[in-house]
Parts: C-alpha cells; sequence; structure tokens
C-alpha cells in the first residue's frame, strides 16, 4: 500500500494482549519506519476482533480530519465491520479506499471486489502446534515457531491513492 502512495494508512484488529496483534502492529510500524514515513496513531484501533468495534472504529476514522485512503483489518470480524461501514458510507473498496485483510476466508475471491488478503496455512498451524505441544511432553523446553504468511493481491488493493471527499 505504500508503495502505491498511501500514507494515511488505518489498521483495525484486536487487543494487544494477544501476540498475533503485537505482531502485525510490529509489522506495520516497521513498514512506516522503513519508508520513512510518520504514522498518524489515530489510525491505528486496537480493541477487539468483532464486526461491532471495527465497524465503529471504520465510522470513527472516516469522520476524522485524516480520512484514511487504505484499510488493514486483522481477522474476519474485524473485515466484516469494518466493510460494513463502508459500504454504508458508500466507498467503495478498491476504488475510494484500498483494503487489505489480514487473515485469508474462503469467500475474499468471490465477493466482488474480490478482497486482498494475508493467508496463513490453518492446517500448518495445527501440524505445528501439535509438534510442539508433544516436545514439550517428551521434556523439551517450549520454544518460539514462525509459520510463513502470504500476501494474496487482489482487485481490493490494486488502486493507487485515490480517495473520495466528504460531503
Amino acid at each position: 500500500m505504500i508503495n502505491q502512495g498511501h500514507r494515511e494508512i488505518a489498521f483495525i484488529t484486536g487487543t494487544a494482549d494477544v501476540l498475533i496483534t503485537r505482531e502485525r502492529l510490529k509489522g506495520y510500524k516497521k513498514a512506516f519506519a522503513e519508508n520513512g514515513i510518520p504514522i498518524n496513531e489515530n489510525n491505528i484501533r486496537l480493541g477487539n476482533f468483532t464486526e461491532e468495534f471495527s465497524e465503529r472504529q471504520t465510522y470513527l476514522l472516516f469522520s476524522s480530519p485524516h480520512v484514511p485512503t487504505a484499510i488493514l483489518t486483522g481477522g474476519v470480524g474485524a473485515t466484516a465491520g469494518a466493510i460494513r461501514a463502508l459500504r454504508s458510507l458508500n466507498l467503495t473498496i478498491g476504488s475510494d479506499v484500498a483494503f487489505i485483510a489480514i487473515d485469508e476466508w474462503p469467500m475474499f475471491d468471490v465477493i466482488l471486489p474480490q478482497l486482498s488478503s494475508v493467508y496463513r496455512d490453518p492446517e500448518m498451524i495445527g501440524r505445528e502446534s501439535a509438534r510442539l505441544l508433544l516436545e514439550i511432553m517428551r521434556g523439551a523446553k517450549p520454544r518460539k515457531t514462525v509459520i510463513e504468511t502470504h500476501f494474496i493481491m487482489r482487485e481490493s488493493s490494486a488502486n493507487k491513492v485515490h480517495t473520495k471527499k466528504k460531503a
């Protein structure tokens, strides 16, 4: 998104008490830092992964002085809430606002516009979790492991910066 000219990128996700949220936030901040772009802290909305939280935060973001040109959502619930709010605001995902869901859902490639997402393989996560638990049960010390993700580019994030003016 930064490479497409976006600077006001909202990040809506769950609580910082959850490791995955902290890691996602670290990546968000790192991307801005590596590109020498100051972060608008108002664009970071941590709370919970529910549709209701994300919908409310999206409305608040789009009533602020610095309207986001792009949104990242962490979790399927957060994605649904943000989409609901954007549609209610008559904003078109992919042209008025770029959108990436940090999680994949089977419907993301069939809804319109198709949603760009970050894919985490649930089977691989399950296998690795079971393997680590078995190691611990056999006396090994707990250790951290990282499972790779990959980005799936679709219509929702293919645009360059373009904003719809507030009425």
